[in-house]
């Protein structure tokens, strides 16, 4: 991402506190239009969508679009944009950083999804808050101040912090402030930006949904890793790698996003996003490797990976210029203790479930890596 250009920001209760003139009351001069809640079966709706040309949003527009819905998508000057091109979206150019470059940006719609984020390393705090905290901010009020019925925010489930330890089956009654490490700001700003969107209350119907680790067609991220990983002459795992890992396919999120936007028991809640199908590691890695199922997995014994993330920690802080270490105590459990997330309440209240198995969507995730990106391409850690 590029630097920021732009430092307006608001008050954090700036929109709880403006009068409560823009919500769904505000609305009904559009009867004539398409009721975003209702079916939706006509063709004729609009999707104001930030994040397009990410791994989440990517999914999100072809799933709309799919749909019938028309996709409006705020893509930055410098991004590649040819899959949304193809797909047949209107192209905003603009950035969250500036809350010019976004205005009247989500008139006549009748949905936005909020899919765009500062994924980490090697942007610092300030960069974070202006992109996850402010920029959320920025676009909620465009979607206030445009009379836009549904918001749909893409949050995540690092929002619990690591509760994990001593938890397991963790709803979204869970807390919000189990501590979160000072350095993991992608976490600390995704926590805050859900605060921003529920302090618009009910003058918005909105939804937030926390999904786990994504993966799929288009990732750059986690995909590359773990291809490297399985790229050496003896497959390993951390730990037994026979726990399930805490992964969904990019594609059933953006069916959870359409979800979100359309069904009439969504707003005002948040749902977990959580695949409970069968990925473990060592499925993982084999896949990665294009190797059999019977494949041998090397296990790599947990207290010397521990010793080496508490060395790396100590590193990292001692070294100038070190990044945050990739593999950390957190993800260490997460990797080995299976996912503690629970995803219950988005099957029970919307009807979702997994647009394909956990297992395919890592194989698609694979395919498409292997035939789009060069393995040694630079990626920022996750």
């Amino acid at each position: 991402m590029r630097d920021i250009e732009d430092s307006d920001s608001y008050s954090l209760f700036e929109l709880e506190d403006a009068p409560d003139d823009s919500g769904p009351e505000a609305s009904e001069d559009k009867s004539a239009e398409p009721d975003p809640v209702a079916g939706l079966e006509a063709l004729s709706a609009t999707v104001f969508l930030t994040g397009g040309t990410g791994l989440i949003g990517s999914h999100t527009a072809a799933l709309f679009r799919e749909m019938g819905w028309q996709v409006r998508a705020l893509v930055r000057p410098s991004s590649q944009a040819s899959f949304l091109e193809e797909l047949g979206c209107q192209l905003v150019l603009g950035d969250l950083t500036s809350s010019n470059s976004i205005s009247g940006a989500a008139e006549g719609c009748e949905a936005v999804v909020h899919s765009a984020a500062q994924l980490g390393t090697p942007a610092g705090l300030d960069r974070h808050v202006d992109v996850n905290v402010e920029g959320t901010r920025r676009v909620l009020k465009e979607a206030i101040d445009s009379g836009v019925p549904r918001f749909v925010h893409i949050s995540s489930v690092a929002v619990y912090g690591a509760p994990f330890a001593e938890e397991s089956g963790i709803d979204e009654e869970a807390s919000l402030e189990y501590p979160i490490p000072q350095d993991d700001f992608y976490s600390l700003t995704k926590r805050m930006a859900e605060e921003v969107v529920r302090k618009a209350g009910k003058r918005i119907e909105w939804c937030i949904l926390r999904p786990d680790m994504v993966m799929g067609e288009r990732d750059r991220l986690f995909t590359p890793r773990v291809i490297r990983w399985a790229s050496r002459p003896v497959l390993a795992s951390l730990g037994g790698g026979g726990s399930d890992l805490p992964l969904v396919y990019a594609g059933s999120v953006a069916l959870a996003a359409w979800l979100a936007a359309t069904h009439a028991s969504a707003p005002w809640k948040a749902y977990n996003v959580t695949d409970d199908g069968q990925l473990t590691q060592k499925t993982l890695v084999r896949v990665a490797a294009g190797r059999g199922s019977d494949a041998p997995v090397l296990p790599l014994p947990i207290p010397a990976m521990k010793l080496i993330t508490r060395v790396s920690k100590v590193l990292a802080g001692l070294l100038p210029g070190q990044r945050r270490p990739i593999l950390t105590e957190g993800r260490l459990r997460l990797f080995t203790e299976g996912d503690p997330y629970a995803g219950g309440r988005i099957f029970d209240e919307l009807g979702w479930k997994p647009a394909v198995s956990t297992e395919e969507g890592w194989q698609r995730a694979v395919d498409w890596y292997r035939k789009s990106v060069s393995t040694t391409e630079t990626t920022e850690p996750l």
